[in-house]
């Protein structure tokens, strides 16, 4: 599967597809390294998917403030006496 965007990614559950395939093995045993990996896996793709939210929060963050204050800017408060 190809992924054309980073949204795209947040919409894959890889910890489910990992942990399906670790559970419906029938060749015997999962080895501790093996499910040790694919574990790092799922914990690098999560972290991954954490920080495309935080990025895209703080860039959110970032244009509000910005609209705030060329709002702000652009109609300025007539003092009432």
């Amino acid at each position: 599967m190809r992924l054309h965007h980073p949204f795209e990614a947040l919409r894959l559950n890889v910890g489910m597809l990992f942990t399906d395939a670790i559970l419906t093995q029938d060749d015997g045993p999962t080895t501790l390294r093996l499910s040790g990996q694919l574990m790092l896996g799922v914990t690098r793709i999560y972290s991954r998917k954490v920080q495309y939210l935080l990025d895209d929060c703080k860039e959110t963050r970032e244009k509000i403030t910005l609209v705030r204050l060329t709002r702000n800017d652009s109609h300025p408060k007539v003092a009432v006496r």
